[in-house]
């Protein structure tokens, strides 16, 4: 098992940021960017006790490791003190931000990431992953402390993650490696958390709405060229209508349209990577209306048009949509 020192010393690898504040709209919401093939990040960054941090919240999920002595991190109107390699599971849509700590500066590891990263279509499995990052409960945070019994197997994951990712953009290994060890983190995570008295309720109601969109994501997985209705998909869940709506995209962070669409444009993309079939082809055989559609939906995820894809043009960045 890798010691506090072993991390520490992975982490300061990575070359150091600064906190900026100009991406936070007047609403308190940081505007952030990611890649959209790898909609995951990880960055070391400096707070300068000349420049205190503004409040902010954001869209996607956030993972905050303190890498210096000591700080405390105001979230919603909670002051949560954390000292070297505490690692907190940040409740992203409450305002939050890096308050007290001694000495000029504090230094943390941040991990920033869009649930595309761990999802893959039809493994609804994969939602358990990010329960952590959907239950909070009131005025207790998910917060994994460096001495915890399970903290040890958490830093084998992180230091794997940051090994991985310092690796050159164009290696093969380079997201491969990063995702599964990031999977192993949250799989620790997610087990220690729902370990937890405190979350043990939550996670049982998670774990049953889950199983009733079990059929759903199957279905939607097998079928995805198909038309696919909310009514059929509520009936199938066995929900009204209003319902289905709150719980699935509670479940897949996005509506029902928003995920047949995710499905079938990682498809098309594994189509127009392995195939000579022509766009029109394999926009109409995927279940969009025409084309241009397709190529509205297919831009939207990966930053660039199905024929740029096809090219190998690289995407411009996709911001995290709420």
């Amino acid at each position: 098992m890798k010691s506090l020192h072993s991390f520490l010393a992975a982490a300061r690898r990575l070359p150091l940021a600064r906190k900026t504040t100009h991406r936070i709209d007047p609403r308190g919401e940081y505007q952030h960017t990611f890649s959209p093939e790898f909609p995951f990040e990880i960055t070391r960054i400096l707070y300068p006790s000349n420049r205190p941090a503004q409040l902010l919240w954001h869209t996607y999920f956030e993972i905050f490791i303190l890498l210096s002595s000591e700080c405390r991190r105001q979230m919603g109107n909670s002051l949560i003190t954390l000292r070297q390699g505490d690692l907190l599971v940040m409740d992203h849509l409450k305002l939050h931000r890096v308050s007290d700590f001694p000495g000029d500066h504090a230094e943390a590891l941040v991990i920033r990431f869009l649930p595309d990263v761990v999802r893959s279509p039809g493994m609804v499995s994969d939602h358990t992953l990010l329960l952590p990052f959907h239950c909070h409960p009131a005025g207790e945070p998910n917060l994994l402390r460096a001495n915890d019994p399970a903290a040890p197997a958490c830093r084998d994951a992180l230091v794997g993650l940051l090994e991985n990712y310092r690796l050159p953009e164009a290696s093969d290994y380079r997201q491969t490696g990063a995702r599964g060890y990031f999977l192993v983190l949250l799989h620790h995570l997610a087990r220690h958390f729902g370990a937890a008295e405190k979350l043990r309720d939550m996670y049982a109601r998670q774990h049953a709405i889950t199983g009733r969109l079990r059929r759903v994501f199957e279905h939607i997985n097998q079928h995805y060229a198909e038309p696919l209705t909310l009514p059929a998909m509520a009936a199938m869940a066995n929900l009204s209508r209003q319902r289905f709506n709150r719980v699935f995209k509670n479940a897949a962070g996005m509506t029902l349209i928003e995920y047949v669409a995710h499905v079938r444009v990682t498809h098309a993309a594994r189509l127009l990577r392995e195939t000579d079939r022509s766009i029109a082809e394999i926009a109409s055989a995927l279940g969009f209306a025409d084309q241009s559609h397709f190529d509205r939906r297919f831009r939207r995820h990966y930053g660039r048009t199905p024929r740029q894809f096809r090219l190998g043009v690289p995407g411009a960045p996709t911001a995290a949509a709420p």
